[in-house]
């Protein structure tokens, strides 16, 4: 018998080898910190062309976004970077706060948190598919977009939650999961943002070619 290797099952192998590949990139090139940044736009560049059914190579496209986009996404990334660490540190102080003031600075807290993510997943994901004069402008178009797409940013939310979700209520779980998350995590989270975003982005590429 001729073994098939276009099938759905080695299709399905294939994403996932890729998706742990870009795993690893994602993280051997966020640690250093000021890196993330740039790291992230690149797995999102290789995660918005597996969405969008275009040839790629994980290594080739990760590391040519990597190399184009470094300034401008670490120039987006450490003010977001900045603004993620003053929301933490407000989360902190408002449970050492009683009500009401307390319960006031939660709320502000998570509010922003999830501004902060929507901003996030959209604004990197626009620096990664679409060119920008200013990162700046691609985090205020993210923000827009998440508010006109509510549905792709609840996935985009959840997705980013889920690790913590896990790890707050269900630490076993998280432990026990834990070499899979960090293995398959970042890039199945970015390819799940892509799908997420990708009816928005092929509307937006279908206007700028025309």
């Amino acid at each position: 018998m001729k073994l098939k290797i276009d099938n759905p099952f080695f299709r399905a192998m294939s994403v996932l080898a890729d998706v742990i590949l870009l795993s690893v990139l994602w993280l051997v090139c966020s640690l250093p910190v000021v890196t993330a940044g740039a790291a992230t736009l690149a797995l999102y560049a290789v995660a918005c062309k597996i969405a969008a059914g275009q040839s790629y190579g994980v290594f080739r496209d990760f590391f040519r976004a990597l190399r184009r986009d470094f300034r401008q996404a670490t120039a987006v990334w450490l003010p977001m970077l900045a603004a993620g660490a003053a929301l933490a540190f407000d989360l902190l102080l408002a449970r050492r706060l009683g009500a009401p003031w307390g319960g006031l600075l939660l709320a502000l807290c998570v509010a922003g948190g999830l501004v902060w993510i929507a901003a996030m997943g959209w604004g990197f994901a626009l620096l990664a598919r679409f060119a920008y004069a200013r990162g700046r402008d691609a985090m205020k178009n993210g923000v827009v977009l998440a508010a006109c797409h509510p549905l792709a940013t609840l996935a985009i939310v959840a997705i980013a939650l889920l690790p913590g979700a896990l790890a707050l209520f269900f630490p076993e779980v998280f432990f026990y999961l834990l070499p899979v998350l960090a293995l398959c995590g970042p890039g199945g989270g970015a390819l799940g943002l892509a799908f997420a975003v990708r009816p928005a982005f092929a509307r937006m590429e279908e206007e700028r070619g025309g």
